[in-house]
């Protein structure tokens, strides 16, 4: 079965994902909790590795959309890790991905470039209210597949 799949990552790492028929699911991934090895660095991206691989065998991944995150200092750098796996992860898949920057999908989607997380929480809830949308993080991770929908049917 195919998918489409939507990332807003961090560490509650927030999932969305488009089957065939229009279906849509979504959740959270809770990705720093332990360590590996002895190391708390790497936990994030050993576990989001995992997560990617699993989704890889389970389902035909279409389509990989990512929010363009910035940040400063150690989380900083968390991130742009976990940016490039995905990355990685969907090119030696063979696997089309995106970037988009958050002021972008947020004004296409939610009407304001600046809107607050509590705001697009409140919103997806009231767009989709039968799904269980756990937190902030896989609200957003349901805008930006909203987003790579409403983009891609316009072009």
């Amino acid at each position: 079965m195919a998918i489409d799949l939507a990332l807003d990552l961090g560490g509650s790492t927030g999932w969305a994902i488009r089957y065939e028929g229009g279906a849509v699911r979504c959740g959270a991934w809770r990705l720093t909790r332990g360590q590996v090895g002895g190391s708390r660095s790497i936990v994030p991206h050993v576990r989001l590795w995992k997560r990617l691989c699993r989704l890889g065998w389970d389902y035909d991944v279409r389509s990989v959309i990512i929010e363009e995150a910035f940040a400063r200092g150690a989380a900083g750098w968390r991130l742009t890790g976990l940016q490039t796996l995905v990355m990685f992860w969907s090119h030696t898949g063979g696997v089309p991905w995106q970037r988009v920057p958050p002021n972008l999908w947020k004004k296409i989607c939610c009407g304001s470039g600046n809107i607050d997380k509590a705001a697009y929480f409140g919103l997806a809830r009231k767009t989709w209210p039968d799904l269980r949308i756990v937190n902030d993080d896989a609200a957003a991770a349901l805008w930006l597949l909203h987003y790579e929908e409403r983009t891609s049917d316009a072009g």
